[in-house]
């Protein structure tokens, strides 16, 4: 077992946010008319926005997971609400413009009455520090922390599995499925004692450079009478899991023993 468990790396794409964030704070906003007032909470919008998907995309692990469609249900796309989340938190911040505005002078006007000369140079400084405390941490973090760090158990892929994600991969010539299916392969199977149908690919294999989504064929059949519907995840751009649920969202770890496949379209087409 490893005594050095890896570290995460910084997001860089984060800490551009919160360089943004930190040199926005240097705007006195009371100070800006007409389009530059606009353009200013454009601005604070959509970074805020953006932080929102960043910190999204790290909680997330199987967030992909709630677009495998349920049996007759139609899915014509299968991807993260990233967009969805980013589009409702930049408006949200937009329409409150006025009353963060007023917090904003608060603030800022509080600061001047303690005695702080510059307060938006304080406020940016705040800004940066706390980002770059947070960026540390972050960095500081195990990739996998928890108590278990020891190494899945894998496995050859079983052969019922191993038919059901081939066929899936060969309906569809989209989303990388060539890539895919090199991938597949060479995977091997986590232990079934884990209660899912994960995969492991192995590191030299190209990835896709689209990284979460589900792969858009998805097969129907039913387990002890009951519906279910499967759907193949793809994690960081390699293949991670073949998901089993049935119609009140549960998931299993049993394939159907007879299954039909549909390509971007509801079960009932």
């Amino acid at each position: 077992m490893d005594e050095h468990p890896a570290r995460r790396r910084i997001d860089w794409a984060e800490a551009a946010i919160f360089a943004a964030s930190a040199g926005l704070t240097l705007i006195e906003p009371r100070n800006l008319r007409g389009w530059r007032k606009t353009a200013y909470w454009a601005a604070i919008s959509l970074l805020t926005g953006a932080a929102a998907v960043a910190g999204q995309r790290k909680e997330r692990e199987y967030g992909w997971y709630a677009y495998v469609p349920q049996s007759g249900s139609a899915a014509p796309l299968f991807l993260p609400n990233d967009p969805a989340i980013f589009a409702g938190v930049s408006g949200v911040v937009f329409g409150l413009r006025e009353p963060l505005l007023k917090a904003d002078a608060w603030t800022a006007d509080k600061l001047e009455a303690l005695g702080v000369r510059r307060p938006r140079v304080a406020l940016a400084a705040v800004t940066a520090v706390a980002s770059g405390l947070v960026l540390w941490m972050e960095s500081r973090a195990p990739v996998a922390p928890g108590p278990e760090t020891e190494e899945p158990l894998l496995t050859d892929v079983d052969p019922r599995v191993r038919q059901v994600v081939a066929e899936m991969l060969a309906r569809s010539d989209d989303w990388g499925a060539g890539e895919l299916r090199a991938q597949f392969g060479e995977a091997q199977q986590v232990d079934a004692a884990s209660g899912a149908i994960r995969f492991v690919v192995p590191d030299g294999i190209e990835r896709l450079p689209v990284r979460d989504f589900l792969f858009p064929v998805h097969g129907h059949g039913e387990i002890d009478g009951v519906p279910v519907t499967l759907g193949l995840a793809i994690e960081d751009g390699r293949v991670g899991e073949l998901l089993v649920r049935d119609d009140d969202g549960d998931f299993l770890a049993d394939i159907p023993a007879e299954v039909t496949y549909t390509v971007g379209e509801s079960a009932g087409d």
